[in-house]
This record gives structure tokens, sequence and C-alpha cells, in this order.
């Protein structure tokens, strides 16, 4: 699969939708494009940029141990992923 296809990014709360390129990660775009979504470090390890995951759970990139490291310290749900590091193979629902 191409690094330059894109997705579908829907927010749930303000209707719209991004393309997004398997290339880049989601914090990234939505800061690109105005979105407001609160971050700091960009890195993984704050925790801050935590979205939750309505639809198309399995089209994000699997978690990494230190993605799931950060959720635990944080005390962030089960479908809730850090939006820093976060790419898409396929389209995703978040609530934002």
């Amino acid at each position: 699969m191409s690094l330059f296809k894109s997705f579908k990014l829907h927010l749930k709360k303000s209707g719209e939708t991004l393309n997004i390129s398997k290339a880049r990660n989601i914090l990234d775009v939505l800061i690109e494009e105005g979105i407001e979504i609160d971050y700091a470090c960009q890195n993984v390890f704050c925790g801050r940029c935590a979205v939750t995951v309505l639809e198309g759970a399995d089209n994000l990139e699997l978690i990494s141990a230190l993605e799931e490291d950060v959720k635990i310290k944080c005390n962030l749900g089960e479908n809730q992923r850090l939006t820093c590091k976060l790419r898409m193979k396929g389209d995703v629902t978040i609530e934002l």
C-alpha cells in the first residue's frame, strides 16, 4: 500500500472529515487544520493528546508498548489512543 494513500478521519462532535495520508500522524494534521486539541510533548510521553476512538479502531496502527505504558499511567480507557504518533490504515471516527 502506498504511503500517499489517504483515509478519512471523521470528527464526531464537529462533523468534519479530514483526509489523512498513511504517512502522517493524526495530531500533526489536526494542528495544521486548526482543530483544537490538547497536547504538549508530541512524543507519546504526556498523554494529553488522547482521543476516544468511536469507529475504525482496527484501522489504526497497533498500540506500542510505550503508548500502553502512558495509557496506564494516565488512566486512559481502552478506546482512547494518543494522536501524536498514531497513523491510520483505513477510515476512523473519533470523539472530537
